[in-house]
């Protein structure tokens, strides 16, 4: 665990401090990458598309990038998938 004060993690801690981190620890690594990532490849979803209605602002808008988001994420989930569970898992 990179937060956790005490020990060798308060040494983490400190590195964090000076600005001397490093990006895959921080990030994560197996599983919680994977889910963060395929997680961010995901559509647009709906509830941008019901607060649009409900408040009567770019509905046009929210309705062409919810269609596109989701056409291309026909094609590129299953590419995300394929790499995350290639290198990342």
């Amino acid at each position: 665990m990179l937060f956790r004060s005490g020990g060798e993690h308060g040494r983490d801690v400190e590195e964090l401090r000076a600005g001397q981190q490093r990006p895959r620890e921080v990030v994560g690594q197996g599983l919680p990458l994977a889910v963060m990532v395929t997680a961010a490849a995901l559509p647009v979803g709906a509830n941008v598309f019901l607060f649009a209605q409900r408040y009567e602002v770019g509905q046009d808008e929210m309705t062409a990038g919810v269609t596109v988001s989701t056409a291309l994420g026909m094609a590129t989930v299953p590419v995300v998938l394929w790499v995350v569970t290639r290198w990342a898992v």
